[in-house]
């Protein structure tokens, strides 16, 4: 009989290991999936790369299926009800944590995503404007970075450069700043075309400026005049050197992000070591060593990739002590929204689904079978009951036998 037990005992405690492990594996997935999805359409970015996709998957299938598949059985098991070939396999409840888990996980990635870089500095991300005018958020203010990049990486004269990057800025052909400055002083073009304005594109701009002009000399210009090839190179540079700085900015965002994230799904698959809404999901915890010792290794190697040169190839940056902290708190936050969720839970009715029943007549067919049966019985009495009439019929013909 001990036998049957262990077997009924490590049946259930396989079939709950599966449950266990697709809640953890579905709200990652739901997560990662409507990140990208919102990113790409709404910011034209997608905040976890490659990489750090890879990386989730291995905690999730790898990880994940190692931890939660390797506890030991519970007894506790034994006194749940016997599962029906027709139980859904997720069930109510495993849909009401993967989707408030995962909508509290979505509201800690989005606002890293778009909260973190307008209320926070640190995170705040350089714009076009500022970029061609002043340069990045993260060194101070220079009005002549502009200047001083076309010269030192295209070989520019000076002259020129601040020609072309009073165009990019002020004159409003590259659209980096608007066009609302265009007739102030500020769009040097003002002082060489006279009498104005200043046409609406650059090419028209810089042949009524400099076509007429010779060599330039006359204002102020040696070596030539400022030409519109110059301009079109200029800005082409500016735009790689913004798009390489927007990646720079949102790497701080996003190393934030994607710490958070490890975290949160580590605490959380803690919270999927209990699926029936217990309260107390660290049960036992300290009974499972593998499960401890993959939480460690995830743990562990999450360190490395954050602050080793390995971020490199993640396309994170080292985070500092106070941003740690706010990842692995944001982590542990998901085991008091569980318990919240259970409890709330235990207060409200629940709502279960239908199942549907194999094997099963409709009514109809039911009292179908039940009145042939009737019929069949009755056909058969009436039967022996004439089989009876016509063997006493017989016996009364038989003439009697005198002794």
């Amino acid at each position: 009989f001990s036998s049957i037990v262990k077997a009924v005992l490590w049946g259930r405690s396989v079939f709950n290991s599966i449950r266990k492990f697709l809640q953890f594996q579905l709200t990652v997935n739901f997560v990662a999936l409507v990140v990208a999805f919102v990113g790409a359409v709404a910011g034209g970015r997608i905040p976890l790369n490659v990489l750090q996709l890879l990386w989730v998957n291995l905690i999730m299938d790898t990880m994940g299926a190692l931890a939660l598949a390797t506890e030991n059985p519970n007894p506790a098991l034994l006194d749940d009800k016997p599962h029906g070939r027709d139980e859904h396999l997720i069930t109510p409840k495993m849909w009401k944590h993967i989707l408030v888990q995962g909508m509290y996980q979505m509201f800690w990635l989005f606002f890293f995503m778009y909260a973190a870089p307008v209320l926070f500095e640190r995170y705040r991300i350089t714009d076009n404007c500022t970029f061609a005018t002043t340069g990045p958020y993260e060194v101070l203010p220079n009005p002549m970075f502009c200047t001083n990049e076309l010269v030192s990486s295209l070989g520019f004269q000076a002259s020129h450069a601040a020609v072309h990057c009073s165009a990019m800025t002020s004159c409003g052909w590259s659209q980096k700043c608007g066009d609302a400055r265009r007739g102030t002083a500020d769009c040097r073009f003002n002082s060489y075309i006279t009498p104005g304005p200043v046409p609406g594109d650059a090419a028209t701009a810089y042949a009524a400026a400099f076509g007429a002009a010779g060599d330039c000399s006359s204002l102020g210009f040696s070596g030539g005049c400022p030409t519109i090839d110059g301009y079109n190179k200029a800005v082409s540079y500016m735009d790689k050197a913004y798009i390489h700085e927007g990646e720079v900015d949102w790497q701080k965002a996003d190393s934030m992000l994607f710490n958070a994230f490890i975290w949160l799904q580590m605490l959380n698959e803690v919270n999927a070591r209990r699926i029936n809404d217990e309260l107390n999901v660290f049960e036992g915890i300290h009974k499972s060593p593998i499960f401890i010792g993959v939480l460690l290794v995830t743990a562990g190697l999450q360190v490395i990739i954050m602050q080793t040169p390995v971020g490199r190839f993640f396309k994170v940056i080292p985070i500092n002590g106070v941003e740690w902290a706010v990842s692995i708190a944001i982590g542990f936050s998901a085991v008091p929204v569980s318990v919240l969720t259970r409890l709330l839970s235990r207060c409200l009715p629940s709502c279960k689904i239908p199942r549907r029943r194999h094997n099963k007549r409709s009514t109809s067919s039911t009292t179908r079978v039940h009145n042939e049966a009737i019929a069949l019985a009755d056909q058969g009495s009436s039967k022996a009951i004439a089989g009876g009439h016509a063997n006493g019929a017989g016996q009364a013909a038989l003439p009697s036998v005198k002794s």
